[in-house]
């Protein structure tokens, strides 16, 4: 247990001054803001003509300007941009072993392979 404990924290030392957690914080962050757009441009109609593409998405979405059509865009953003920045930063966490060559360091350490992974999903 005492190695399972000294593995999550090389993980978490690693994750503390990388910048994917800054990377994917913004990018959780866009879909509120373009949930925002997508409304004030839905409820102003003389904003809409001055937005030509951002119109015809708009209109292809056809909901109404209310907090159930807000939290429903909301949700299909978190869920489509979820599953994408997870991987993104899933195979961050492991690839990057193999980018900075440190992968032939982690297979000589005494911690066993599976707490080592253990340990990079619970960071995740």
């Amino acid at each position: 247990m005492n190695s399972q404990i000294a593995a999550f924290k090389a993980e978490l030392l690693k994750s503390k001054y990388s910048k994917i957690f800054l990377i994917s914080f913004i990018a959780f962050a866009l879909v509120p803001v373009m949930g925002g757009v997508f409304m004030l441009v839905m409820q102003n109609p003389e904003a809409m003509a001055k937005a030509s593409l951002l119109n015809t998405k708009i209109e292809a979405m056809n909901v109404a300007v209310n907090w159930n059509a807000l939290f429903m865009i909301l949700t299909q953003g978190m869920g489509i941009g979820g599953i994408l920045i997870y991987g993104f930063v899933i195979s961050w966490i492991f690839g990057r072993e193999y980018s900075d060559k440190t992968v032939k360091d982690l297979l000589s350490l005494p911690v066993s392979r599976a707490k080592i992974i253990n340990a990079k999903y619970i960071v995740s």
